[in-house]
């Protein structure tokens, strides 16, 4: 199986959504002084990057850490989502119509190509009826940058 990396870039000053503290990268220590290099990183976590489990968005859901890794591994089809504005809610209506045939099992990608404009405005992703049963799925609701979740 190929594995494809779909992470964002973090740094000093990264682009980040308006509402979230900016991102802080700060050398602590450097090899010509210290004989060693440390970083202090501060930045929320639900920058760049990251994947929302469901307690994000509802009350009494999976944690990140009741997740097993292999529910973040396996085929995957991608919902082409780069249309939507950013208070368009992604429901269950669009996503079957962007996959049809999703079968149980399948990891689902939203590319809805916030990524490219980090800092602007955040889509707020999934809609209620999108989540409905989520809790019960082994997967993620959404992320600020692209989302997945396995049906």
């Amino acid at each position: 199986m190929r594995l494809i990396d779909l992470s964002q870039p973090l740094y000093d000053n990264a682009p980040n959504c308006p509402v979230h503290p900016p991102v802080s990268f700060r050398r602590t220590a450097d090899h010509p002084a210290d004989g060693w290099r440390m970083e202090e990183i501060a930045m929320a976590t639900h920058t760049g990057s990251h994947l929302d489990a469901p307690l994000h968005k509802i009350a009494g859901g999976k944690s990140i850490d009741a997740l097993p890794l292999e529910t973040f591994v396996g085929p995957a089809r991608i919902a082409d989502l780069r249309g939507l504005t950013a208070d368009a809610p992604i429901t269950a209506e669009l996503l079957a119509e962007k996959l049809p045939g999703l079968a149980a099992g399948e990891i689902v990608l939203l590319a809805t190509g916030w990524g490219d404009r980090r800092g602007v405005a955040v889509n707020e992703g999934l809609g209620a009826d999108g989540r409905e049963g989520e809790e019960e799925k082994e997967g993620v609701a959404h992320g600020d940058v692209e989302g997945l979740w396995r049906r």
